[in-house]
């Protein structure tokens, strides 16, 4: 969890889209995502539904003195109808907010729009920070990173946290960050990059999710 949030993508990125839009136009940035990743928000919804949750959980266990989870949430909204076979079941934001109220009291109406209705500048890291880690970057990647890999398209310079932009093992340039400094010197995705514009010798930060007490 701690390698493969995917929150450093969403951290980098600047004026990030509505949460709600993600999900709704999902097929149209299926179609779109050849282009040019970034700009159409991609699939966001996996990575920031996975930090929502994340920060639903600790705030739970925050207002229960550690008593309950996001388990007993489950346990409440998975368990309707009894034991039945597969079925298609449908919901509404205000039945996650009731289940949540039964679970503890709160303001689950207000933290579900601010996360998903509104634009957010970053990322939600209150849960990463809530549950004792921090986001802190370093000077190669992690081993998941490294085995994830991603191709020839990612085979290349990858300088997306400081030049903002990805160059393929062909030097084409396969994404640029919007309102990073390539996308400003007005690089654009397949593009090709010329020798004397690859940054070999520049580093690339990678982030990483580190206990604060293991931080001396």
């Amino acid at each position: 969890m701690r390698e493969q949030v995917g929150v450093v993508d969403l951290v980098a990125r600047v004026g990030k889209a509505l949460l709600l839009d993600t999900v709704v136009g999902g097929l149209a940035v299926l179609e779109a995502l050849a282009a040019s990743d970034v700009r159409e928000c991609e699939q966001d919804y996996y990575q920031e539904g996975e930090l929502l949750w994340l920060d639903a959980d600790t705030l739970i266990r925050q207002l229960t003195d550690d008593k309950k989870s996001l388990t007993d949430f489950l346990q409440i909204f998975l368990a309707k109808g009894g034991d039945t076979g597969p079925l298609i079941v449908t919901y509404n934001r205000q039945e996650l907010i009731d289940d949540l109220n039964q679970v503890v009291k709160y303001d689950w109406a207000k933290f579900l729009h601010d996360r998903v209705d509104l634009i957010n500048p970053h990322a939600d890291l209150e849960g990463i920070t809530r549950g004792g880690y921090k986001l802190v970057y370093q000077d190669h990647p992690s081993d998941t990173e490294k085995m994830a890999g991603g191709g020839r398209r990612m085979a290349g310079p990858n300088v997306w946290y400081s030049l903002g932009l990805r160059i393929s093992a062909e030097g084409t340039i396969s994404d640029v960050r919007w309102g990073g400094p390539a996308d400003q010197a007005k690089l654009a995705p397949r593009s090709e990059a010329h020798r004397d514009q690859r940054p070999h010798l520049l580093c690339r930060p990678y982030a990483r999710c580190h206990r604060r007490s293991q931080d001396k």
